[in-house]
Parts: structure tokens; C-alpha cells; sequence
């Protein structure tokens, strides 16, 4: 009742400030709507009726009583409508309307982030666990292999590698001072090719054969020779020929003559004269009379030992150059040799000379892959899948024997070989899905190829794993 007239005295009061900014017709209508509405209820007409004591009322008057309390009832729902219509026929006031505002607005940011939470936590959950595979040690001794270049794929029970076969031929070339000096009377000297253009048989020539060039120079034999025989192929006869040293009839530089044709002298008249040629194709050297520089046979010895290192050297560097990418060269299954060393006939004379060598080799290789694949077919039990880590490894190859024929090599290893386990991602998602994070790690702990682990949630707040593994993710450290 008291609530019914203090309702009613704010809104006399706010009707009042509301008429007197009333301008037009139109409002001033829609202030007698709300004043109709508005009805004043005469509280002293009723008051006596709800104080009575109902103890002090007749029996007879308690079906009256409780008809009146509905009407009471009723009268007074009607009245409080009445006041509510006529407060929201009244325009609200600014500070009330920002109250409502914020509370709207608080209102909509709550059930948004409600939203998000459900939304984040059973649509888009997601799981990382990273994990770093656990590691073995095998210690090899004594264990005989071999790489073949025939090979095609790992032989694992014969212990045997495919092999590449790389060759490379290298030559060096110097210049070296002479140190010795001294007064000579020297011959020159020289190499003659001599062709046997006469028939099927050899021919002797015994030392100090004379051989004649255009000039009219004479030079002799050094030692004696025999000129093989013409050869039949195909049903044809085929010149042979020989190489053969000579020396000049007298010394000095006269005699050092470029590239010449010769004839021998002996076989004058005869049809051997003709048939029998003889060319020099290098300049013949050595000719001198008087005092000169020449190398010593220390200087000769120095200059053999560099040019020979050189060209060593030169073949090494290259076979190492060439190796192709994921193979590898055992230290050792390698063969280089030194095929010639060339350097002036004779004496050599002047202020410096010239050396030459050349040579060649070859070296055996084999794929790390298939190696990789050899070491884990030996040292590896069957139930465990593992991979080999060579830059953890230490693997020595010793007693490496090259075959004859260069097809490969046989060698024994020794060392302490480290594998690490292969990691099966999907055997992960699917034994932990759904589980707890407790869970998960425990079921973790229980494998022996996994050394550690750590989980990564989002939303950071979930606690157990996606239900789907395709929500999960494995990164293998």
C-alpha cells in the first residue's frame, strides 16, 4: 500500500516537470492519456477495511472477507499497471538510459565470451606434443665388409656395399735453376722413331748404328735395338716400329737440331734403305763446348720429387673435388700412381731445365644411405626400428685391401655406432586421443623409443586430448 503512494508521488512529480516543458498540442493530449491513467486512489476509504482485525470479524463474514481480498487484489495489479504504463509513456531520463546501455552492453559481452570458451574449448581444441626420440649405443669390432663397384643394392648378408669408381689423370710441369757449373765438351742427344716398312722380319742394329739426317749430321746408336717385324691384320701388313736413343758423332751445340728425317747409312744400295724410316719428333739437346750452368743430380733428384708431389697432389684434390653428394670415400680406398716423369736426354744444360710427370688414380665410393642401411641390418635387433647417426658415430675403417682390378675393396670395422629411434607419429595420435593429460603421459612413459615429451594445449585451459587425431600434431626433436 505504502509502495502504491510512493510510486504515485514521483510520478505526480515527474508528470509536473514533464507538463511544464510541454509545448504543443500533441503532448499535452498524451499528458491527459496518462493522467486518465493515472487515477488517484483515496487511501482513507480503504484503510480501516485492511487494518481490521480479522479476529474481531464474524465467521459468518469470512467468505465476504476473502471476496473482498481478491477484489483488493486485483484492484491494486490494476493500478500498478497503470503506473507502469504511465512511467514508460514518460521519457526516461539520460543517466538512466546510459545505466541501461551498460547493462545491455555487459550483458551481450558476457554471453559472447561464453560463446567463445564453448566455441574454443569443443570446435577448435588442438594438441602438440613434441617429442625427442630415445638413443642407443652398438659397439662394432672386427666387422669385415666390402664394396663392389658391380653391385647394384645392399648386400646385407654377404656384408657387401654397391661401389662408384671415379678416375682422374693429372700432369705437372716446372722449370728449375741449374746449380752446377763447369766447362764441357757434351754430345747432344735425341730420340728416333725407326719403321720396319720391309717385311714380316725383325731387324737387328747393333750399337753405334749411324743414322744420317738431311743436313748431313751423323748421330749413333746408344744401344743396340732390334725393329720388330711387320705385322698381318685383316689380311694386310701393318708397319711396326721402335723407339731407339742416339747420340751426336761430335759435340757441341751444332748438333741440337729440331725434329728431322734420318736414313741409315749401313742399308745404302739395298731396298732396305728406303724401307726403313726413321723420324725425330722432339728437338734433340745436350750439344755444347764450353763453360756452362747444368743441373746436378741433386738438382735433377729436387725437381723429380716436386713435379711428381704436384701431380700427386693434383690427381688427390680432384678425386676428392669429384665426390658426388651422399657419398662417401673411406680414408685409404683410394690408388694413385705416378705414370711418367719426362726431362731433357743427356746433359742438361743452362741456367735452368725443365721436369714434367704425370699421373693418375681412382677411388671407391659408396652411398652413406646404403651404408647407413648395412650398419642397421648388423647391429640392430629385428623388433627395433632405428636409424643411424653418423655425426654421433665413431666408425674407423682399418686393413682396407684394394682389389687388382680396382672393381673395390675389402676392409674391417671397428667403433662405437650411435641409433636413434624412428618415431611413428600416428601411433602416438591415436593411442593418446581423448585421454587426460595425466593419462597421455603415463601411456608416453611406457614406450622405449621415446626418450622425453612435452605437451602444448589450445586453449591453454583443456586438459585432455582432442577426441579427433586429426587435431594433434607431432614434432619429432
Amino acid at each position: 500500500m505504502f509502495d502504491i503512494q510512493n510510486k504515485k508521488d514521483r510520478l505526480k512529480q515527474r508528470f509536473d516537470a514533464f507538463r511544464k516543458d510541454m509545448k504543443t498540442d500533441a503532448s499535452k493530449k498524451i499528458s491527459d492519456v496518462v493522467v486518465k491513467n493515472a487515477t488517484v486512489i483515496d487511501l482513507s476509504r480503504v484503510k480501516p477495511r485492511f487494518q481490521e482485525p480479522l479476529r474481531n470479524r464474524k465467521s459468518g463474514d469470512n467468505a465476504a472477507a476473502a471476496v473482498f481480498s481478491k477484489k483488493k487484489t486485483h484492484h491494486n495489479h490494476e493500478k500498478k499497471e497503470s503506473l507502469r504504463a504511465a512511467e514508460l509513456a514518460l521519457p526516461m531520463e539520460p543517466e538512466e538510459k546510459a545505466k541501461r546501455k551498460i547493462r545491455l552492453w555487459w550483458g551481450a559481452c558476457g554471453v559472447l565470451l561464453v560463446f567463445v570458451f564453448l566455441l574454443l574449448t569443443f570446435a577448435f581444441d588442438r594438441a602438440a606434443v613434441a617429442v625427442t626420440p630415445a638413443e642407443e649405443h652398438f659397439l662394432l669390432k672386427g666387422v669385415g665388409i666390402g664394396v663392389d663397384t658391380s653391385l647394384h643394392s645392399v648386400d646385407v648378408l654377404g656384408k657387401r656395399l654397391p661401389g662408384l669408381r671415379i678416375e682422374v689423370a693429372k700432369s705437372a710441369e716446372k722449370s728449375f735453376p741449374t746449380s752446377g757449373k763447369k766447362y764441357l765438351q757434351s754430345r747432344a742427344q735425341g730420340v728416333i722413331t725407326v719403321t720396319n716398312n720391309y717385311s714380316v722380319t725383325s731387324q737387328p742394329l747393333v750399337r753405334n748404328t749411324r743414322f744420317v739426317e738431311q743436313g748431313g749430321k751423323v748421330f749413333h746408336l746408344i744401344r743396340g735395338a732390334v725393329i720388330p717385324g711387320m705385322s698381318v691384320k685383316d689380311g694386310k701388313l701393318e708397319s711396326s716400329s721402335i723407339d731407339i736413343e742416339v747420340i751426336a758423332d761430335q759435340p757441341g751445340d751444332g748438333y741440337n737440331i729440331p725434329p728431322a728425317n734420318f736414313k741409315i747409312p749401313g742399308f745404302a744400295g739395298t731396298p732396305k734403305y728406303d724401307k726403313f724410316l726413321a723420324v725425330s719428333r722432339n728437338s734433340f739437346g745436350g750439344g755444347y763446348v764450353g763453360e756452362t750452368g747444368f743441373a746436378t743430380n741433386n738438382d735433377i733428384r729436387n725437381a723429380s720429387e716436386q713435379v711428381t708431389k704436384e701431380a700427386y697432389d693434383a690427381v688427390k684434390t680432384e678425386l676428392a673435388g669429384k665426390i658426388p653428394s651422399g657419398f662417401v670415400a673411406a680414408d685409404g680406398a683410394r690408388l694413385i700412381q705416378i705414370t711418367g716423369v719426362k726431362k731433357p736426354l743427356g746433359l742438361m744444360l743452362g741456367d735452368s731445365f725443365e721436369f714434367s710427370a704425370s699421373a693418375d688414380g681412382f677411388v671407391i665410393l659408396f652411398k652413406q644411405s646404403d651404408f647407413a642401411q648395412l650398419l642397421e641390418a648388423i647391429a640392430v635387433p629385428p623388433d627395433k626400428k632405428m636409424s643411424f647417426q653418423e655425426d654421433k658415430s665413431q666408425i674407423a675403417f682399418s686393413k682396407i685391401a684394394m682389389r687388382r682390378d680396382g672393381s673395390g675393396f675389402d676392409a674391417t670395422l671397428d667403433g662405437d655406432v650411435l641409433f636413434r629411434y624412428r618415431i611413428d607419429s600416428d601411433s602416438i595420435k591415436n593411442g593418446i586421443v581423448s585421454l587426460s593429460q595425466e593419462n597421455a603421459g603415463q601411456w608416453l612413459r611406457t614406450r622405449q623409443d621415446i626418450a622425453s615429451f612435452e605437451f602444448k594445449m589450445f586453449p591453454s585451459w583443456i586438459k585432455t586430448m582432442p577426441s579427433s587425431a586429426s587435431s594433434m600434431s607431432v614434432e619429432v626433436r
